[in-house]
C-alpha cells in the first residue's frame, strides 16, 4: 500500500520557548503573487481598527519585484507602513526568535503544497490561520490547531486572527495542540522511520 511521507520538520522547532508578543502577527514567506501577501495587508487593516497592538512581520525574500513594488504602494497610499516589519529572509536563529516571538502565524497563499512555515509554526507550538488551498486543510485542524479561511477572504482572516489575538487561553491551547500534532506527524525520527 501507499504510505504519505510528511515532510519532516528540524527538532529544533519543537525546543522554541514561547516569549510572544501580543498582537504580533508572523508571515514567513517569499513576496510574490501566490503568497498573496496583499490579502494579508487587508486583513491587518480591517484587524487593527479593532486591536491597535496588532502587527504583521513579514519574514522571507522577494520573489516578485512587480509584486513588491504592489505591496509597497498599496502599503504607502493607505498609511500601514507603521503596521508591518519587513524583515528580509532570515537565518534559523533569527527566525527561530521570530516564531517565539508570534502570537500567531498567518498564510493567505492562492495556492499551496504543503507550507513548511506552517509545519515549523505548529512543531514551534504556534496556532496558524491559512488560506483553504492546497495541502492546508489537510495539515491545519480547524478549531483545533488554528483556522482555516477562504482564499482572498480577508475579513475572515482578520476575524480569526483577531478572534486569537484576543483570547491568551485559545492562543495557548490551540498553540499546544499545534505541537502534539506536528509531533505525531512531522517529528524527523517519525518520518525517518516511515
Amino acid at each position: 500500500g501507499w504510505v504519505r511521507i510528511d515532510n519532516p520538520v528540524s527538532p529544533k522547532f519543537f525546543d522554541l520557548v514561547d516569549r510572544v508578543e501580543e498582537g504580533r502577527v508572523l508571515y514567513v514567506g517569499s513576496i510574490d503573487e501566490r503568497k498573496n501577501l496583499l490579502m494579508l495587508l487587508r486583513a491587518m487593516e480591517r484587524l487593527n481598527a479593532q486591536q491597535p497592538t496588532a502587527r504583521l512581520v513579514v519574514a522571507g525574500r522577494v520573489n516578485s519585484l512587480a509584486y513588491e513594488r504592489r505591496v509597497r504602494d498599496y502599503m504607502a497610499a493607505r498609511a500601514l507602513e507603521g503596521l508591518v516589519e519587513f524583515r528580509g529572509f532570515l537565518d534559523r536563529p533569527a527566525l527561530w526568535s521570530e516564531y517565539e516571538r508570534a502570537s500567531v502565524v498567518a498564510l493567505a497563499s492562492l495556492e499551496e503544497n504543503a507550507p513548511m512555515a506552517v509545519i515549523e509554526a505548529m512543531a514551534a507550538g504556534k496556532a496558524v490561520v491559512a488560506t483553504c488551498v492546497g495541502g492546508l486543510p489537510d495539515i491545519v485542524v480547524e478549531a483545533e490547531t488554528g483556522f482555516i479561511v477562504p482564499p482572498g477572504d480577508d475579513a475572515a482572516m482578520a476575524q480569526r486572527l483577531g478572534q486569537i489575538l484576543a483570547d491568551s487561553q485559545l492562543r495557548e491551547r490551540l498553540g499546544q495542540r499545534a505541537r502534539e500534532v506536528a509531533r505525531g506527524r512531522f517529528h524527523v525520527e517519525r518520518i525517518a522511520r516511515q
